[in-house]
């Protein structure tokens, strides 16, 4: 059986399209967990009236805490009910293909992996998304997979879990970005992942979201978890892993200035000052031959423009570095 564990706050206006893309998936075998967060809207009478319509659903009513605090919810349900083989995370804005779980297993089985991922798809708010009659898989190892995934290999929805591997592993309370520090260390729990060319997980994309907000000094947990991210990859030796690691890291602190760009109160202009210290002290490595002028380069030009010339700029940075383990390495220990 596959436990579909569905946070809900605040979102009456997409819940019932979400709920209705889980009903209607051609594998039957599953249980749905609403965790309603306390909402004071009408979510928390849609999850009822649903609960009503199939015996499949399960709600759980909860304070407010938080979409980790949910997710830790409905993973405790899921831990407690032993006919539950298999997770999948969905969030309640968001909707799936009809045959998302299917092919997920599907593909686990015919690879024998315990992780399944299909690609996201990203939906504005009015459209409907792409859908598709088929799909291709192939095994991947979690290295390859992070590498070649960057996104799917960050968010904890999209994928199709077994339940061991979530074994004493929660979301972090009061985070942002709290897939940031969970999702990783699932996945190198396992050896291989299917990997799903379908985009079969529609990401709605809707300003008011959590990750749609204007700056707030929350951005930050950001760097938190690419830190321990950092530590994790350093003490598995996965050099390669670790240097990706490292230039998003310096990416993530060229978006949080460049958020900060201009700011005037004490609080802002002290964390840019901070970031901007950590920023010349992880460039600063002798080795590197583009050195300070590439945390320069993310400091100075905006974000619009980082964006559009990001992939560049990395090409480049392989290109000129030498002796990548042994500048791996010395970026781990000053930044740990």
């Amino acid at each position: 059986m596959v436990a579909v564990i569905i946070p809900v706050f605040q979102i009456e206006k997409y819940l019932n399209a979400c709920i209705k893309s889980v009903v209607a998936q051609s594998y039957k075998a599953i249980r749905i967990i609403l965790v309603d967060d306390g909402s004071f809207d009408s979510s928390a009478k849609i999850c009822e009236d649903w609960c009503n319509i199939d015996d499949r659903i399960v709600v759980l009513h909860k304070k407010n805490g938080g979409l980790s605090s949910a997710r830790n919810a409905g993973l405790d349900a899921v831990e407690k009910d032993a006919k539950i083989e298999y997770i999948y995370f969905l969030d309640g804005d968001d909707t799936i293909h009809p045959r998302t779980l299917e092919w997920l297993l599907l593909s686990m089985r015919m690879y024998s992996t315990p992780i399944g991922s299909t690609r996201l798809q990203y939906v504005k708010e009015g459209d409907s998304p792409k859908l598709f009659d088929s799909f291709s898989s192939n095994p991947l190892t979690i290295d390859d997979f992070w590498l070649s995934h960057p996104i799917e290999s960050i968010v904890s929805c999209g994928k199709l879990y077994r339940k061991e591997l979530w074994s004493a592993i929660r979301f972090p309370i009061g985070k942002l970005h709290e897939d940031e520090y969970t999702t990783y260390q699932v996945l190198f729990r396992a050896d291989r992942i299917a990997a799903l060319s379908a985009p079969c997980y529609y990401y709605l994309q809707r300003a008011e979201s959590i990750t749609g907000r204007t700056w707030s000094k929350r951005r930050l947990d950001v760097l938190d978890a690419k830190r321990n991210q950092i530590l994790f990859f350093s003490k598995q030796g996965k050099e390669v892993l670790l240097y990706d690691v490292m230039v998003k890291y310096i990416k993530a602190m060229a978006e949080c200035l460049a958020h900060l760009d201009g700011a005037k109160d004490p609080e802002g202009y002290a964390i840019r000052r901070l970031l901007k210290d950590e920023l010349v002290r992880v460039n600063s490595i002798k080795k590197i031959p583009v050195g300070s002028n590439y945390a320069v380069y993310h400091v100075c030009q905006p974000w619009a423009v980082n964006k559009v010339t990001w992939p560049f700029i990395r090409f480049c940075y392989l290109l000129r570095t030498e002796d990548l383990p042994n500048i791996i390495m010395k970026l781990a220990k000053r930044c740990i």
